[in-house]
C-alpha cells in the first residue's frame, strides 16, 4: 500500500497487526514510512527512532529519522542523523546528502554540506561518486566558494552525462571567481549560464542524482 501511495490504509493495516510484530525492525520501518507520508512527523520521529534501536545498522532508519527531526524542527538532530547514515552505508549516502543539502540551503548553511563531503574524501579516504561530486561544486557555487566549484567542475568536464552541465557551471563560478578569460570562458553566453544555473539546481536536488 505504501508503494501504492496509499499510506492512509497502510496505517489502517499496521494497526490491525498482531502485537508481537510491532517490536520489530519491520514493524518501526512500515510505520515510521507511513507516518511520514502521512505528514505526522512527530509520531515518525518516535517510530524511526524504535527502527534504529530495533536495527542500528540501517543508514535508512538514520535518513528518515533525519526527515522527521526536520519536519519537527530539529535541524541539528536532523543533520546529525543524516551524516552518520552517509558515513555508515554508500547506498544512502545521495539520499542523505541531497536532503541535507535542501535542508541547508533554507537556512544559508550549505557551506557546511561542502565541508563534509570534503572531509569524507580527506579524512575517510572515501572517493566521491560524481552525483556527489557534481552536488558538491553546485552548492560550493551557491555558497559562493567558486574556486572550490570550479575544481569539481573541471572534474566532471569529460563526463558522458554530466560533462556539458559542468562544463557551462565551471564558467558560472570562472566568471564570478574574475577567471573568465583565463578559463575560456568568453565565449559562453549569458542566457546559456543562467540555464546552466538552473539545470544544476535542479539536479543538485535530484533524487536521481
Amino acid at each position: 500500500l505504501l508503494d501504492r501511495d496509499q499510506p492512509h490504509e497502510a496505517l489502517g493495516v499496521l494497526r490491525e497487526m498482531p502485537a508481537a510484530w510491532r517490536t520489530t525492525s519491520a514493524a518501526a520501518r512500515l510505520h515510521a514510512l507511513a507516518r511520514l507520508a502521512t505528514s505526522r512527523p512527530d509520531q515518525a520521529a518516535r517510530w524511526t527512532r524504535a527502527w534504529i534501536e530495533a536495527d542500528p545498522e540501517s543508514a535508512g532508519a538514520l535518513v528518515a529519522h533525519g526527515n522527521a527531526l526536520q519536519q519537527v524542527g530539529r535541524l541539528e538532530e536532523a543533520i546529525g542523523a543524516w551524516r552518520r547514515a552517509a558515513r555508515m552505508d554508500a547506498r544512502w549516502r545521495d539520499e542523505a546528502v541531497r536532503v541535507w543539502t535542501t535542508a541547508a540551503a533554507a537556512v544559508g548553511r550549505e557551506a557546511d554540506v561542502v565541508d563534509f563531503l570534503d572531509s569524507l574524501e580527506d579524512s575517510d579516504g572515501v572517493a566521491l561518486a560524481p552525483s556527489l561530486i557534481e552536488l558538491r561544486a553546485w552548492t560550493a557555487l551557491r555558497s559562493d566558494q567558486f574556486v572550490r566549484a570550479m575544481v569539481d567542475f573541471r572534474a566532471l568536464s569529460d563526463h558522458p552525462d554530466r560533462g556539458p552541465r559542468a562544463r557551462r557551471g565551471f564558467c558560472i563560478a570562472a566568471l564570478h571567481a574574475g577567471q573568465a578569460e583565463e578559463a575560456s570562458c568568453d565565449s559562453v553566453g549569458f542566457e546559456g549560464l543562467r540555464s546552466a544555473q538552473l539545470e544544476g539546481a535542479i539536479a543538485s536536488r535530484s533524487t536521481g542524482l
